[in-house]
């Protein structure tokens, strides 16, 4: 029997915490969204790493990625028990932890909404379609990632968000600069922006640090003859705080990616800043950004170039009121609201809110 609001079972892989500390965009988004969700009354109980915070129950997992590998089996399967100790007790499972940690569940007639925010592959999709047991609704961050299995069951596109109000718009700073903020690896183009800074006669800040493949440190050695070029300065890391004033006070955030990322949050934080993106393509990139009203989609750096010299006729009020109408944490939650109600109905239950 639902209460007049379900309760929630929101699973998280037991690595980063929720919301993390630093990096871990899965993890902040589950975070905006588990706080939006308590405050209209929902219960939630949260299974994460340790570390994390919950508006309701916390029950925390060890990261089973610093285990010997002997112990990791083990700590799968207290994962999976604690799992299912749980389930009799909430109406629905919210699920990004990883499909073989979520097996109890996907084995038990339980709504489930389970959510991607990296790529899928359509065997594991056909296979949770053909065996899993009860009413599933997958939802993804952006369409083009689920083009090749959304036919293999209930998808629905949720586009990631951020709390637009906790950005401030700002004027762009004098002298100007671009910005590029993200991890420093060949696939996010850190070397393309800065060429393209250059190119444009502008200056650029670059923020982030050095990804955590083999390859990215050799990658970092690489550009790092450009952080010495004049009119291009490294600041590193940066912290929410810290975040919002380099977004704010750029001309644009330049993100010229060489892979399609599934959605790249940068992106909804400059627009709730009011600074415009200026992008390649690629991914989910289209979805976010507006041409000539958020900002400029080119192909090379030639056109980067030129998007950099007219980028100030892109209205920064108009990027802030486009983030906070399509991607700030209440629009987020209202569609995951719907989605409950859909999964809840297939379960036969009725209506979510009463």
């Amino acid at each position: 029997m639902l209460t007049s609001r379900p309760q929630l079972l929101v699973v998280a892989d037991p690595v980063v915490p929720v919301p993390p500390s630093g990096y871990g965009g899965t993890e902040r988004i589950l975070g905006y969204l588990i706080d939006e969700l308590a405050s209209r009354g929902y219960g939630i109980t949260l299974m994460a790493a340790k570390g994390s915070r919950s508006p309701g129950r916390l029950i925390e997992m060890p990261d089973t990625r610093h285990l010997p590998r002997a112990s990791r089996g083990v700590a799968k399967m207290r994962f999976r028990a604690t799992l299912r100790r749980e389930l009799a007790h909430h109406d629905i499972v919210h699920s990004t932890v990883r499909l073989d940690y979520l097996k109890p569940a996907l084995n038990r007639d339980i709504p489930k909404v389970l959510n991607f925010q990296n790529h899928v592959t359509a065997a594991e999709i056909a296979r949770v379609s053909r065996d899993a047991r009860g009413p599933i609704v997958f939802t993804a961050c952006g369409s083009k990632m689920i083009d090749h299995v959304k036919h293999l069951g209930d998808w629905r596109t949720v586009h990631n968000c951020v709390p637009v109000d906790s950005y401030s718009r700002r004027k762009p700073a004098d002298p100007p600069y671009v910005v590029f903020l993200g991890r420093i690896t060949r696939v996010k183009g850190a070397h393309t922006a800065i060429h393209a800074a250059l190119d444009a006669g502008v200056a650029i800040k670059v923020a982030g640090l050095a990804g955590s493949a083999p390859d990215d440190a050799q990658y970092f050695e690489e550009i790092d003859s450009l952080f010495r070029k004049r009119g291009v300065e490294y600041v590193g890391e940066v912290d929410d705080a810290a975040k919002g004033l380099l977004l704010g006070g750029a001309v644009a955030l330049l993100n010229p990616v060489e892979w399609d990322e599934p959605f790249g949050i940068v992106n909804i934080e400059a627009l709730a800043c009011g600074t415009p993106v200026i992008a390649y393509p690629r991914g989910e990139i289209p979805e976010i950004v507006r041409p000539g009203v958020t900002g400029m989609l080119v192909e090379d750096v030639a056109a980067m170039v030129r998007a950099i010299r007219e980028v100030s006729s892109i209205d920064r009020d108009a990027c802030r009121a486009d983030a906070a109408t399509r991607f700030d944490v209440s629009v987020m939650t209202d569609r995951f609201v719907d989605i409950y109600e859909a999964v809840l109905r297939k379960a036969g239950h009725g209506s979510a809110t009463g």
